[in-house]
């Protein structure tokens, strides 16, 4: 059955579309449902938790390429290049948590599983987690976590009660240059610390009025939650921007690029545009905050007909705040609004909050079989040429496949649980998945490999 929910919003329209699929009996991992003539062409890379394994299959539920990395997946996705490699995080540990809070390295194989590069963080940069972008010139951007003593947050005027451990944790975003098969150099860095602001204790150096500065970060919010925990980042080579997301904010921020390492520890490196809380800077009201928990922000390519320029996001807790109740999550869509000529993102005057006022598209429902699409931590959203929209239930390890009219014309369970190959009659349902990424025929680290599929993985 499909049913259409529309919602009125101050300035745009949002419609949800659902049409859900049936499983065929007897088939509980791999391919669930198809319908080849809606889905969007391409291959599916993804790398279960726990897992050495990277996994590239095609719409039927069939591997074109597998890669073997040297360490398991925990908490991080990975990239199929433009040269046909693939990069992800691996742990270099056995603590199975590494690389959501340090202790992750870099990895990279190219299409025939040959090592090409393998590079741990260490010192000031040992925190490398969750997420990464290669750039245009074979840089890396990377998520790491910083680590300050309570000494030095308290001489700056920082709440340190309710502090978990015995550091003061801030998030930053670095960027490498490989220089060999194991090294590389710091090239650019930006950090939270360098923009922390609170309203306690005045006299110091990081007391000011939050609302009149959205630009930086409220340090209040990591003395209530512990740290920020920056879960997925992306990178807008038109504009020379970075988003990123953080999951205990309930709320994204973007900042130039563009600017040195010095530059970006001034004012210049302050927040460009933030979105999803607008409480976390004191301003809009009860009802206006529009993301929790969220995970995977994604610029879409502009020269996409269906949402080209926009931002997707994968809305962990969107049930629970537009009044549909708990366990719902959404893949959504939203316009940051830059203006070239101002060079700044548009606010709502009356608000003082940033644009847009809601999603312009968002998809929730049920997935399959009746079953409503969520994960409560991870997840991710791959908008596709045609306007579908993949969803990754990370928890869940299940991907699907809606259409602009949101219909499900594709589901897929991952058959690898924590490094475990499940066969058909088992149950996955806990094979998580932290995200994914489909790539069209046509791209570029495709072009004249051998897609010849050869199986299954279950």
């Amino acid at each position: 059955m499909k049913y259409f929910y529309s919602v009125i919003f101050s300035l745009l329209t949002a419609s949800v579309l659902f049409g859900q699929a049936t499983s065929t009996p007897g088939i509980t991992v791999g391919l669930l449902y198809a319908d080849q003539s809606q889905t969007s062409a391409g291959y599916l890379l993804f790398s279960p938790q726990g897992s050495t394994k990277v996994y590239l299959i095609d719409n039927c539920g069939e591997l074109v390429n597998d890669w073997t990395m040297n360490g398991s997946s925990n908490y991080s996705g990975c990239y199929l290049l433009e040269d046909g490699s693939v990069i992800k995080f691996i742990t270099s540990g056995n603590n199975g948590y590494s690389a959501a809070y340090g202790n992750g390295c870099f990895e990279r194989r190219d299409w025939d599983n040959n090592l090409m590069w393998s590079y741990c963080g260490s010192g000031r940069y040992a925190g490398l987690h969750s997420d990464m972008r290669v750039l245009d010139n074979g840089n890396v951007l990377a998520v790491c976590q910083d680590l300050h003593s309570i000494t030095e947050a308290a001489n700056l005027g920082l709440n340190i009660s309710g502090i978990w451990g015995n550091d003061y944790k801030t998030e930053s975003i670095i960027e490498f240059q490989p220089t060999g098969m194991n090294s590389a150099n710091v090239v650019w860095e930006w950090h939270t610390w360098d923009h922390l602001i609170q309203d306690d204790n005045p006299g110091t150096p990081t007391y000011g009025i939050i609302a009149d500065n959205p630009g930086r970060y409220d340090a209040d919010l990591i003395a209530a939650s512990g740290n920020m925990h920056v879960n997925g980042m992306d990178y807008n080579a038109d504009l020379d921007h970075i988003i990123f997301s953080s999951w205990k904010d309930s709320e994204v921020f973007i900042i130039d690029h563009g600017i040195t390492t010095t530059e970006a520890a001034g004012p210049q490196g302050e927040f460009l545009y933030r979105w999803g809380n607008p409480q976390n800077y004191d301003r809009g009201n009860n009802g206006d905050q529009r993301l929790g928990g969220q995970h995977n922000p994604h610029w879409i390519p502009s020269s996409y007909a269906a949402h080209g320029g926009k931002m997707s996001v994968f809305n962990n807790r969107y049930g629970e705040n537009n009044g549909l109740g708990s366990n719902i999550s959404g893949s959504c869509i939203f316009e940051p609004i830059w203006d070239a000529a101002s060079q700044t993102y548009m606010m709502d005057a009356p608000n003082g909050t940033y644009l847009p006022a809601n999603f312009s598209h968002v998809w929730w429902g049920n997935a399959i079989d009746n079953s409503t699409a969520y994960s409560s931590i991870m997840g991710g959203v791959d908008v596709q040429k045609n306007g579908n929209i993949i969803m990754c239930e990370a928890t869940r390890g299940r991907f699907s496949e809606s259409t602009p009219a949101g219909d499900v014309v594709w589901v897929y369970q991952n058959p690898n649980e924590s490094g475990n190959v499940e066969q058909q009659g088992d149950s996955s349902n806990n094979a998580d998945v932290y995200k994914l990424d489909k790539y069209a025929p046509d791209y570029a680290g495709l072009a004249g490999r051998d897609l010849t599929p050869y199986g299954t993985i279950e």
